[in-house]
Formats: C-alpha cells, structure tokens, sequence
C-alpha cells in the first residue's frame, strides 16, 4: 500500500534546518520563483478590442499555447465514468497507480470546453495534476512537461533526519493565466517519489471561481464530493487517500506566503490544490501551508 507519510508540507526546512541539494539543471533557490508575482507576464489577454471600444472574447485555440503548437496529449474518446477513477481505488501492500491507470482517467473527454486560452491553460494543467499525482516517481514526467511548454522548472532536493527526503518542483515561467505551480513529494521506503501536494493559482477575473470549480467537478468526478463549502471555497474528497480543494483569494490570504509573491491586485486569484489526506494513516505530523484552509 502506499505509504503517505505526511509531513510538514511548506515548512519543514525552517523548523528542522534542512540540507538542500540542487539538481543539475535550471536551479534557483524556491523563494526566488516568487518572480513570477505579475499575471501580465504569465498570461496572455482573452480580449479583443471589436474596434468599437467594446471588449470581446478571443476564439480559443486550443491548438496552440503561449503562440506554440499544443501537444497536450489528445483527450480520450471515452466519456463519463467509462473509464475508472484511480483516486477512488483503494490500494493494497505494494500496490500502485500505473501512469496508463493515470493518463487514461486525466486524457478522457470531459463536459468542460475552454472559452479562451487561459481557461485552456487551467484545463491543461488539470489534467497533468490528475495524470501525475498519484503515480509513483511522477515529479520527472512534470519536470520533462515543464521543459516541453518552455517553462523553465525549478527543481530542489531537501533532506533530514526527521522528514528524510522532500522534492519540489516549481516552474519560471507559467502558462497563460496561471502561476506558481509546486508539486511537493516525499521519497518512500521503496526509494520513490510519492507526491503529497500538487497546487497552482488561476488569474482573478469574473466567474473565475465558478468555472475552475465547474472544471474541477468535470475532470475528478467529485460533483456529490463536497466535504466542506463557503462561497469562496469548496473542499471535495477525490477518494480514500486525497482531497482538491479551490479557494478564491481574499486580502489576508495574500500575505506570509514564504514562495508566492502576490499584490493587492491579486484579491480574488483561484487557488487549485490536491493534496493528501491529513489524517487517514494516522500521522499527525503536517504543517499546514499559510492560508490553507481548516475543516
């Protein structure tokens, strides 16, 4: 069975002293990816001036991403429940989720269609959310995604001797209307990478929240899943083991984060989170990340 040994998530380096070791590749220090704090610099207008003075939404092209052709991987033919959810799969002593598993439940059709490029971009990474947080190792298949879109990812190793070995992976750069994308995984016993959290931000804007929550509901099945709700967050439980949950940013939410840059501009930005369940192997030892909310 898996083995979820949940730890401090965001704060482990600063109450336990961490040893940090760098990959060998475009490295940065995490704190310095808060660069990345202006939405214009990530994301690409979803109007056009009509000539008029009159604001219009651009045609999506979900062909193309940040003006490149999109590769994403082409959604299955196969609708609906057809194809099995592996977060509801309840796992056994060494058993895992294979990326086949994975990819045939993140790729399938859908009833969310993108209505311009930033709502595409939020979709796309959706799927590579539900494609790699439950399979074993998959902070590799993120960073070569993140290297493929061109953006720059940002990889850093930290070890000690009370959380043993945490990998983070972030990213410079962002596709169109989202940002800070951190996937945070812990080394299991059989020397694999299990992520633990996997989180990125959409932009503020009108229904911004309603839509990221109509896209949530449509990829993860989790629409009767509701475990906790306000009307700027909804907690839905994707199965025995993990949890999503969207949050709309409010003032006090922008401030303390030790990795996200924000401004006051930033006052409704989505927060879109999968992480695992606190409590379910009897571990008490997390640390909740700042502005997470509480049941």
């Amino acid at each position: 069975m898996k083995k979820l040994t949940l730890v401090a998530l965001f704060c482990v380096s600063v109450v336990f002293g961490v040893k940090k070791v760098f990959f060998s590749m475009d490295t940065t220090d995490i704190s310095l990816s808060s660069k990345q704090s202006s939405w214009t610099s990530a994301q690409i207008s979803s109007t056009k001036d009509d000539g008029n003075g009159v604001s219009k939404p651009k045609k999506f092209d979900n062909n193309t991403v940040n003006g490149k052709k999109n590769d994403m991987k082409k959604p299955s033919k196969s609708k609906g429940n057809a194809i099995s959810n592996p977060f509801v799969k309840k796992l056994g002593d060494n058993e895992v989720i294979t990326r086949v598993e994975a990819e045939a439940f993140a790729f399938r059709e859908i009833n969310f269609t993108p209505m311009n490029e930033e709502e595409g971009s939020l979709l796309e990474m959706g799927r590579q959310m539900a494609a790699n947080y439950l399979v074993p190792d998959s902070y590799k298949d993120v960073i070569k995604f993140y290297e493929e879109k061109g953006l720059k990812p940002i990889v850093s190793k930290d070890t000690n001797q009370y959380t043993g070995t945490m990998i983070i992976v972030r990213s410079e750069k962002s596709l169109p209307g989202t940002r800070y994308p951190h996937l945070q995984s812990f080394m299991n016993e059989r020397g694999e990478a299990d992520t633990q959290h996997y989180s990125i931000e959409y932009r503020p804007g009108p229904k911004a929240f309603e839509r990221t929550n109509e896209m949530v509901k449509a990829l993860y099945n989790v629409e009767n899943g509701v475990k906790s709700a306000n009307g700027d967050f909804i907690k839905y439980k994707l199965g025995p083991y993990q949890n999503i949950w969207i949050k709309k940013l409010g003032p006090n939410d922008l401030k303390g984060s030790p990795f996200n840059a924000r401004e006051e501009s930033d006052v409704g930005t989505i927060r879109m989170v999968i992480e695992d369940e606190i409590h379910h192997d009897n571990h008490d030892d997390h640390v909740e990340p700042p502005s997470t909310p509480k049941n």
